[in-house]
């Protein structure tokens, strides 16, 4: 699945109950824990298409989704779900992730 957002061309892939998800989403980073999101304040990012994005991940995911590997930090097993939506809000928060973000 295309998944704009962090770049342009970025992917998420979805295979049973697991999910690769990149950049896009991640369990943990300097930003947050437990729920966080790749950064938009770089060349092709967007914190719209981003939210559009993680909502459309939600949306097309098993709610049994019990593991994610994200493109950095720790892979997560359990409720990869609450993870997803946790970061979901905090991007909607539209609050600067990294000083300065735009």
């Amino acid at each position: 699945r295309v998944t704009p957002g962090h770049s342009t061309d970025h992917l998420v892939f979805l295979n049973h109950n697991s999910i690769f998800t990149g950049d896009i989403v991640v369990y943990s980073d300097q930003a947050f824990h437990r729920g966080s999101f790749g950064r938009t304040d770089l060349p092709g990012g967007s914190r719209e298409d981003l939210i559009s994005s993680i909502e459309s991940i939600l949306s097309n995911s098993p709610q049994d989704l019990r593991n994610m590997y994200p493109g950095h930090g720790p892979m997560f097993h359990g409720d990869v779900v609450e993870v997803i939506s946790k970061a979901l809000a905090r991007a909607k928060k539209r609050e600067p992730k990294y000083k300065p973000e735009g």
